[in-house]
């Protein structure tokens, strides 16, 4: 025993060895989580090809339910790799044994029972493998069938010989394939051996075996045993035939023969009636393919939360089922829980899973013993009740949950090592609000942990009329998951469920027909109708077939599916049982078989005498009630409990007792919870419950509050709430009307404590009024007790925001305390008020409360009081920037919260503390009481408190240069405050975590949390969206997308100024700055610092006033201000020293190395800077490193060094996407090299040269696009000019103005380039059409007055003019900012001879374009007026006059009136292009052009280029420019149909072009503005498309500003007269034609036809109808198609039609061939159609047709579909 119990996992308890076999292991146990007694296989070790074996038996008998087959438990793999299964123990004899002991007629039945296990086996095409006695075990009156080890599926290759060789059937050992009939011979062998006592191979050896099975005739039977009946001979000959085609065909034929020959199955007198079976679960193959890929991801790490919404049954339980065993064969740790409907329990559901898991043995089940532990000590009632605190209560209430987090997860890895834990919930919308948030809570840590949380709901009912959701439940949509929905299953699906609960692999025609018809694909109506169908015969055997008599189910009588089994069986009771069942329904949970024996006799008395027969005849009906399905038995906390299926019966049966009968049951299942509350406190809620609903006053008050104050412990809200309400009408009822005001007042505290403020509010109203109305009001304790009141409502005010409201409440109440109060009272008071002041930014009146407070109380104020008063002293002082008093404060608050013993005191106070510190530069003591409030947090679970400390000790971190440790707890406190569901925590800890990676070079993570951070935030103004928007600006800033940068960080500096606090006003001024100075704006940028730096100074914010220095000594520097640099630099160093700021000091380090290159100190400088490259280096500061590294380049003289550093720089500025260093970096390493060839080679020629002329003549000749031929030109001057910046200029044909068309390592483009470096000079060029250069635009005469020269440090700079016809059409301008006498004559000469002939070339391409584009615009504009043209798109053309056509053409005026985007919805074929036409010819724009773009026409890549236009060159095959539709529909509107199949990316585009009114070409860089009305369309649920990530949820509100939804058809039957006589019009029209008349019966027909192509295809249906009908009139019989369609809505028939009788048909001719067999083609065709969503290539996959062959019979039909990539 001892070997056994060391081979099992700790779950259990090993009570003896079934097998002596090493690998796998059978051994008896005890479970010990459920108390069931199982076998259990094990494996002997790790080895793959044994874990395979046993998991695929393992699902094989998982996937089986029958009574005569051992069920399947669970799955699991030990710690140490060891699979291992269990199954039920079958505790009976095997059926060799059994047949020794009993009668022939016994054994047969066990025959039958075998034999029915194996037609359901064979029917789910599995064969056993291994029949044989010893595999059949008899309990009871039933045998089961064990051992599935050596079964296969059919058609699963087996590879040699398996079995046992007694037992094998001839074709196994001549090496044949096996199946069913190899299962029936080893029965057979089975079955003589049983009957007889003897095995027909008895005495052989092997091989005399093997001759039996191959060569000898079986002895006859009763000769062997003379007691035998003969009959069994033939049964059992044919059995062990040798020839299998000669052999019993089937099992089901042998239970024919059975019941045939002797009249008994399974006991009892055979009839007609086949066995109904579990149905196989069938259909659902995408939810189980996305629960293994959540299971996958959760064994890496990142788990799911699922959620799955359908009605009652639709199969949520099921799937729940095979989700397990999914679950399970992986080798996940699987935890089951389920809700009850009026469970008191608050987290009952997760309660029960910590119980269960108690009882595993070892280590197991400690954690759920602990936490256990915890919940019951903060249950305990005899604990005084808090203060109302929200906050200090959440952090208890989420250090309740983080422990039932922290048990789950230690038992994962006691259990499954490193495999997933699956927690799956069933009925999840009968928990209660406390129970959700708790779930809740897993659901969200799921996400970063190793776990999967699956839940079955059912959808939450809508609000009754006039009130709202349910108070007590928690709806579904508060867990903000977007649901997995279960729907029927497709007809296929449910034919094939309900062929397998038959027992058959397929279905008679009729049945299969009937099945789907009644149930819709509902599997709880399936099970429903099929129990109908057997019980009443309508399904029988006949002749070993099933036949159905369909007349029989159309009786009248018989109750269909929607009915429910329940209430059928119901009905079907006798009357003590009905009776029995009833009072028991008084229980919804922990209904024990004590119980129920106490309630028996109050609900059918007995006469007294032996309780013993009472107690025997209570399990029989139990046990009857849970095989009518009535009841269902389970293990719960150690005991067996019934309980109802369907809440539904049960509440049913409940409300049908009297009112007497029902108070006398819950009064006993009150007294009997009462008598066990000392063993199970955890009863509570379940005793006060049956007291509420009884008729013992006393019982109910006292259980009542008890429980209420429970749940207030638990911070179940909604339940105490609902024990103290019931507790007030008992009051009422006791005469204790004196203590309901102490209730009353308890339950206003609840619903505070929950933030139901108006419940709250009318419960403290509603008190005080009471107490105003009682005699003795004025005395002091009732004055006093309405004090309170007043100031709790005085609290709801101040959440609510209405501040006035809440002074002037908190003043009375403070005013009538000074009366009546004690000292404390008030002080208390004043404490709570100046709080809630402080918290709302009364900075002076949270400290004149808090002094009073202090001043009253003296000096026998508490220390818990005395620490909160002068914590909030402290805050003050600091928020007034007086940090030395705060600290002084907030030192005595440490003291006094240390002598109060309340560690939650300790913390707020070290936490202040530490604040005050830090800001002052006291970062080491700072660090050490955030280190000391972290290790507390952790010890007492306060989650709030340790996101709280890991994000003070990550900018702590941050500020002494130590990202690495800052990201690694920023990384946990955002974990965190995700399972919190806290958004502002999110984004605090993206933005830390974003900061932490832009330092260290991860810019593309930095993005993503920065952009996260906004998102989770949303619009809404706060500190942390300015945090965000601030470091995003910045990083675009260094990216150097300086346009993006400035937009976003002039948003952010005016949001930063609404909020009216001046240092977060200059932490958006100091990247202001910064930008400024890239831009060459360098007295702006000047003028903010200096605002930062007083800004800074005065708050006392030494790490910022320390790096804000920097930047400015920097800026002074590049502005020439050496004084200032060198006395800046020091005061940071001073700071950055004292603070150990390492990244501040090697960015020190870096400007004083430049200071002293400057000062000619080169051996000082190189010095410098190698000591600033190994402190960034060691920090991790990439993009600091690689400005350090180019600084330093520039400024070494020996070339081979200066590119060996600039190289690391380019390196370093190209790992991070630091474009704009990137591009200024490459630019000098270029420029060294030219250098150095250029001195190797000698002097360069004047001239072009000839490697000039070449490169000059291929532009030139170029048929390229404009803007890649000046790019070229551009490009050619800079490299063979050595220059540091280039552009060029060109001028308007029509107004002259310059304009910037290409720059080099300047800024964008923008309209003010030109202006920004040296317009005056570029101007100049132009008008005297002659070149200007400078060797140093400093010192040179010329330019001593021009401003923008020395503005923008120009040193040399060349300009020479485009001249074309002896004018000059613009200029090319190259400069360099440090390089004097840079150009000389030679190059002068080059770029005016390169300018002349480039002039050529750009004016060839300018014209080329121009010619390109007017034509392609003619053409647009030729086709819209086209489409135009005898169009009347108007408001006239919208047929109809319902409400919704009504409100439409009311809407388009006011929508086409503006330039806002419209976004028009509805189904294909509602006239979403005919509302968009109308639009643009109500609007302004009605003279511009119509564009329209198909969105899902064409793939992501052609796309982009048909929307946004492409460059010559951009891809393969892109020949020319193209402009795209965007620019043709300038002027104009442009209309997107399909918006809601784009890509992801496209949608991103066409967000710029939304918002911001520009777009680039494909391949192009500049920016061009789009000037169109945007309206888009789409019949996809947009919302939908969103939560599954597929639709961004941006675009969506930017495309949304005015929704027009157009109703479908089928909405709007009322226009069907209106639209038939325009259509009718209108095409008689087309056809030259006189318009026909419409009989009304037609209309009666469309109004029945639920027109799923809606208006498109009624025009259809009446185009096809006018073409085929040569009458003057259209009846209902002119449109066949329609009145044979399956989608006609049930109604009186149009058009008189003899029914034939039901299975009944006329006889068969060639007519009524064609017309059955069209009928059935287009029935098919349709249905194809429908499920492929009309997608006419999905239809021919489904049916097997080809294309053409479809189209073709969709044309004869009169049918409709989609082409791929048409329009629907």
């Amino acid at each position: 025993m001892s070997r056994d119990a060391a081979a099992l996992p700790p779950r259990f308890e090993a009570r003896g060895a079934l097998s002596e076999a090493t690998s796998p292991r059978v051994v008896a146990a005890l479970d010990r989580e459920t108390g069931r007694r199982v076998v259990l296989k094990i494996a002997g070790g790790p080895g793959s090809e044994e874990t395979l074996a046993l998991r695929k038996e393992f699902r094989l008998l998982a996937s089986l339910d029958h009574a005569s087959i051992v069920k399947a438990r669970d799955f699991g793999v030990t710690p140490d790799g060891r699979a291992w299964f269990s199954t039920d123990e079958v505790d009976g004899p095997d059926l060799a044994a059994f047949a020794r002991e009993h009668a022939p007629l016994e054994n047969l039945s066990a025959l039958a029972d075998v034999a029915h296990a194996l037609a359901y086996v064979h029917s789910r095409g599995i064969v056993h493998g291994d029949v044989k006695p010893q595999n059949v075990r008899v309990l009871g009156e039933r045998a089961v069938l064990l051992d599935f080890g050596l079964a296969f599926a059919r058609g699963e290759e087996v590879a040699g010989i398996r079995g046992t060789p007694a037992y094998l059937a001839p074709e196994i050992l001549r090496g044949g394939v096996p199946d069913r009939r190899a299962d029936l011979y080893a029965l057979g062998v089975t079955f003589y051996e049983a009957l007889t006592g003897v095995l027909p191979t008895a005495g052989r050896d092997l091989g005399g075996v093997l001759r039996f099975h191959l060569e000898e005739d079986v002895p006859v039977a009763s000769r062997v045993a003379p007691g035998l009946p003969s009959r069994l001979d033939r049964i059992l000959s044919q059995l062990m035939e040798r020839d299998p085609a000669a052999r019993t065909p089937s099992a089901r034929a042998l239970l024919d023969d059975l019941g045939r020959d002797f009249g008994l199955v399974r006991g009892s007198t055979w009839d007609s009636r086949p066995e109904l079976l579990t149905p196989p679960f069938s259909g659902r193959v995408e939810l189980l393919g996305r629960f293994t890929q959540a299971l996958r991801h959760a064994a890496e790490g990142s788990g799911k939360a699922i959620v799955v919404l359908g009605p009652e049954g639709a199969g949520k339980s099921r799937l729940l089922a095979e989700w397990r065993v999914l679950a399970q064969s992986e080798g996940a740790l699987v935890v089951e829980a389920r809700a009850v409907a009026e469970d008191r329990t608050p987290y009952r559901p997760v309660l029960d899973v910590l119980s269960a898991l108690t009882r595993r043995g070892g280590s197991a089940g400690a954690p759920a013993r602990a936490a256990l532990a915890r919940v019951a000590r903060l249950a305990a009632t005899d604990v005084e009740a808090p203060p109302i605190s929200r906050l200090t209560e959440e952090s208890s209430r989420l250090a309740l949950f983080d422990g039932v987090l922290s048990a789950l997860e230690a038992t994962r890895r006691a259990e499954a090592g490193e495999r997933p834990l699956v927690v799956l919930v069933d009925d999840l919308h009968l928990v209660d609000r406390a129970t959700a948030a708790l779930l809740s809570f897993l659901f969200k840590a799921a996400e970063s942990r190793p776990i999967v949380v699956a839940a079955a709901a059912e959808p939450s009912p809508p609000p009754e009329p006039g009130g709202g959701p349910s108070e007590a439940l928690a709806p579904i949509e508060d867990l903000s998951l977007p649901p997995w929905t279960l729907g029927p299953l497709s007809e296929a699906e449910t034919v094939s469920a309900a062929a397998g609960a038959l027992g058959r692999r397929q279905l008679p025609e009729e049945l299969a027909r009937l099945v789907y018809q009644e149930t819709q694909g509902w599997p709880g109506g399936l099970v429903a109708l099929l129990e109908q169908l057997v019980e009443r015969r309508v399904v029988a055997h006949r002749d070993g077939q099933l036949v159905v008599d369909a007349e029989l189910y159309r009786r009248p009588g018989r109750a269909g599916p929607a009915a429910g089994r329940a209430d059928a069986r119901l009905a079907a009771l006798p009357p003590e049982r009905l009776e029995l069942l009833a009072a028991l329904s008084v229980v919804p949970a922990d209904l024990t078989f004590e119980l129920a024996l106490r309630l028996s006799p109050v609900a059918a008395p007995e006469p007294p005498g032996a309780p013993g027969r009472v107690a025997s005849a209570l399990s029989d009906a139990l046990g009857a009630l849970a095989r009518a399905g009535l009841l269902v038995q389970r293990e719960l906390a150690g005991e067996t409990v019934w309980e109802f299926p369907l809440a539904r019966t049960r509440e049913q049966l409940a409300a049908s007792l009297p009112d007497e009968r029902r108070r006398a049951l819950h009064d006993a299942a009150a007294e009997w919870f009462e008598g066990r509350l000392e063993a199970r406190a955890d009863l509570l809620p379940a005793a006060a419950l049956h007291a509420l609903r009884g008729s013992d006053p006393e019982r109910a008050i006292r259980l009542g509050l008890l429980a209420g104050a429970r749940a207030e412990r638990l911070f179940a809200y909604d339940q105490a709430a609902r024990s103290y309400e019931g507790v007030l009408e008992f009051l009422d009822l006791a005469g204790r009307t004196g203590e309901k005001a102490a209730v009353r007042e308890r339950l206003g505290d609840v619903h505070f404590r929950a933030g139901n403020w108006r419940r709250a509010l009318a419960a403290y109203h509603f008190l005080l009024k009471e107490l105003g109305a009682r005699p003795d009001a004025n005395e002091p304790s009732v004055r006093r007790q309405a004090a309170l009141l007043t100031f709790k409502i005085g609290m709801i005010r101040l959440r609510r925001d209405d501040v006035e409201a809440a002074r002037a409440l908190f003043d009375r109440a403070e005013g009538e305390l000074g009366t009546v109060g004690t000292a404390e009272e008030r002080a208390r008071l004043l404490d709570a008020s100046a709080r809630a002041r402080l918290e709302r930014g009364d900075v002076d009146g949270a400290e004149a409360k808090a002094r009073t407070a202090l001043e009253l109380a003296g000096p026998e104020l508490p220390d818990d009081l005395r620490s909160l008063l002068l914590g909030t002293l402290g805050s003050v002082a600091f928020l007034r920037g007086d940090a030395v008093l705060a600290e002084e404060r907030l030192e005595s608050a440490l003291e006094a919260a240390r002598r109060s013993e309340r560690n939650d005191l300790v913390r707020r106070a070290l936490s202040s503390l530490a604040a005050v510190l830090a800001r002052t530069g006291r970062w080491d003591e700072s660090e050490a009481m955030e280190q000391e409030c972290l290790e507390e947090a952790e010890r007492s679970r306060d989650l709030w408190g340790i996101t709280a400390s890991l994000g003070n000790l990550a900018t702590l971190q941050c500020g002494r240069g130590d990202y690495a440790a800052a990201r690694a707890g920023l990384e946990r406190a955002l974990e965190i405050h995700r399972r919190l569901g806290a958004p502002l925590g999110q984004a605090q800890a993206s933005v830390g975590l974003g900061t932490c990676d832009e330092v260290l070079g991860r810019w593309d993570d930095a993005e993503e949390s920065f952009r996260l951070a906004l998102d989770v935030v949303g619009d809404a103004p706060s500190r942390v969206a300015v945090d965000a928007r601030r470091a995003l600006g910045n990083l675009l800033r260094k990216r150097g997308d300086l346009d993006r940068a400035e937009r976003s960080l002039f948003e952010t500096l005016d949001a930063a100024r609404g909020t009216g606090e001046p240092p977060l006003v200059a932490a958006v001024l100091l990247p202001v700055a910064l930008l400024e100075r890239d831009r060459e704006r360098l007295d702006e940028a000047r003028r903010h610092l200096d605002q930062v730096l007083e800004t800074l100074a005065e708050s006392g914010a030494a790490d910022g006033l320390g790096r804000a220095l920097v930047e400015s000594a920097e800026l002074a520097f590049r502005a020439g201000d050496v004084a200032r640099c060198e006395k800046e630099a020091a005061e940071a160093s001073e700071i950055a020293s004292r603070l150990g700021d390492r990244h501040t000091q090697a960015r020190i380090l870096a400007l004083e190395a430049r200071v002293a290159h400057q000062s000619r100190r080169p051996l000082d400088a190189d010095r410098l800077f190698e000591e600033s490259a190994r402190a960034l280096s060691a920090i991790g500061a990439v993009y600091d490193l690689g400005r350090c590294y180019y600084e330093w380049g520039v400024r070494t003289l020996e070339k081979a060094r200066a590119a060996a550093r600039l190289g690391t720089a380019a390196r370093l500025f190209e790992r991070i996407g630091a474009l704009r260093e990137l591009e200024r970096t490459r630019g000098v390493l270029e420029r060294i090299a030219t250098k150095a060839a250029a001195e190797t080679a000698g002097p360069a020629p004047l001239g072009l040269g000839v490697i000039g002329l070449y490169e000059v003549s291929r532009i030139v000749n170029s048929t390229r696009d404009l803007s890649a031929v000046l790019e070229d030109i551009v490009d050619l001057a800079l490299r063979r000019l050595n220059a540091e910046r280039g552009m060029i200029l060109l001028g308007d044909p029509v107004t002259g103005r310059l304009s910037v068309r290409v720059a080099r390592n300047l800024k964008t483009g923008r309209e003010d380039e030109a202006e920004a470096i040296s317009r005056s000079v570029v101007e100049r060029v132009v008008a005297d059409g002659r070149s200007v250069s400078s060797a140093d635009a400093r010192v040179d005469p010329r330019f001593s007055g021009r401003e923008s020269i020395h503005a923008h440090s120009i040193v040399s700079f060349l300009c020479v003019p485009l001249l074309v016809k002896e004018r000059a059409s613009g200029a090319i301008y190259v400069d360099h900012r440090n390089a004097p006498r840079l150009f000389s004559e030679g190059d002068r000469a080059f770029l005016e001879a390169f300018a002349d002939l480039a002039a050529v070339a750009i004016e060839n391409a300018r014209l080329v374009e121009e010619l390109l584009e007017a034509r392609l615009r003619l053409s647009v504009e030729n086709e819209s007026l086209k489409a135009n043209l005898g169009r009347g798109w108007n408001l006239d053309a919208l047929v109809g006059s319902s409400e919704s056509a009504s409100r439409i053409k009311a809407t388009l005026p006011r929508a086409a009136a503006g330039p806002v985007t419209v976004l028009i919805r509805g189904e294909s074929g509602t006239g979403k292009n005919l509302v968009a036409r109308i639009l643009h010819a109500l609007s302004p724009r009605a003279q511009g052009p119509f564009i329209q773009f198909n969105c899902a026409a064409l793939p992501e890549t052609l796309a982009e280029s048909e929307l946004f236009g492409h460059e010559k060159g951009s891809f393969t095959g892109a020949d020319r420019k193209k402009p795209g539709r965007f620019e043709l529909a300038q002027g104009g509107t442009i209309f997107l149909d399909e918006i809601g199949k784009t890509s992801l990316g496209i949608q991103a585009k066409l967000l710029r072009v939304v918002e911001d009114k520009e777009f680039e070409r494909v391949g192009g860089t500049q920016t061009l503005k789009c000037d169109a009305k945007i309206v888009a369309a789409t019949n996809l649920d947009l919302e939908a498309a969103i939560r599954a990530n597929e639709f961004r949820e941006d675009l969506f509100y930017r495309l949304n500003v005015v929704p027009i939804e157009l109703p479908p058809l089928r909405s709007r039957l009322e226009d069907l007269p209106a639209l038939v006589e325009h259509f009718v019009v209108k095409l008689s029209r087309d056809f030259g034609a006189d318009p026909r008349r419409v009989e009304p019966e037609v209309l009666e027909l469309f109004a029945r036809y639920p027109w799923p192509g809606n208006i498109r295809e009624l025009e259809a249906t009446l185009h096809r109808a006018l073409v085929l009908c040569p009458k003057e009139r259209l009846g209902p019989e002119d449109f066949s198609w329609i009145l044979d369609s399956p989608l006609l809505l049930a109604g009186r028939p149009l058009v008189p039609r003899p029914p034939a009788p039901f299975g009944h048909e006329p006889p068969v001719d060639p007519d009524y061939f064609e017309a059955r067999m069209s009928g059935l083609e287009r029935e098919l065709i349709e249905r194809a159609l429908a499920e492929a969503g009309g997608r006419i290539r999905e239809a021919t996959r489904r049916l097997g047709l080809a294309r053409n062959t479809l189209k073709a019979k969709m044309a004869k039909y009169g049918l409709r579909g989609q082409e791929e990539g048409s329009a629907p």
